[in-house]
């Protein structure tokens, strides 16, 4: 079912896209040098379309994955504010949400960022996922939550091997 709403989002998406000639730009952050792709950019402010399944009526119930992508992109845009326009999938309930953040909010957010930036770099050169931070939204929808509990260990316990002649 998980696979079906991420579809009805990325339509909706492309729906507004097209609705106020908008596309999506892509930024590399200049201290991470990672490509950002930003929903909207507004006068170097950058603003994050959601679609969500959840009811958010403010701004403690955002997804704090929703945060952080935003946060991201403040960061590479060198910008203290930016928007959240979460769209409930459900009931068609738009919200807007405004970010600000001082420069110590910008040096953490920054910081982790090398830092998750990092440890996905020592995860590819050791071929080794489980070196990841755990994410939670992503064990959430995981089609192999059901074999791992949603304990992050080795994703090739997960897997069996292949046998074509079998």
């Amino acid at each position: 079912m998980t696979s079906e709403f991420m579809v009805i989002g990325k339509t909706l998406h492309s729906i507004i896209e097209n609705a106020f000639a908008l596309k999506e730009i892509e930024v590399v952050h200049p201290r991470l040098g990672v490509a950002c792709t930003i929903d909207i950019l507004e006068e170097c402010t950058p603003i994050e379309f959601k679609t969500s399944r959840k009811r958010i009526k403010s701004s403690n119930q955002i997804p704090q994955s929703y945060i952080e992508q935003l946060q991201i992109y403040m960061t590479a845009l060198q910008t203290r504010c930016g928007y959240l326009a979460i769209l409930n999938v459900i009931d068609a309930d738009l919200k807007l949400f405004r970010l600000d953040m001082s420069e110590m909010d910008c040096a953490e957010a920054l910081e982790k960022f090398r830092k998750r930036k990092q440890a996905l770099e020592q995860a590819l050169e050791q071929d080794n996922p489980a070196l990841l931070p755990k994410l939670e939204w992503q064990c959430r929808t995981c089609e192999y939550r059901s074999k791992c509990n949603g304990q992050t260990s080795s994703f090739a316990s997960l897997f069996t091997a292949w046998n074509p002649s079998t």
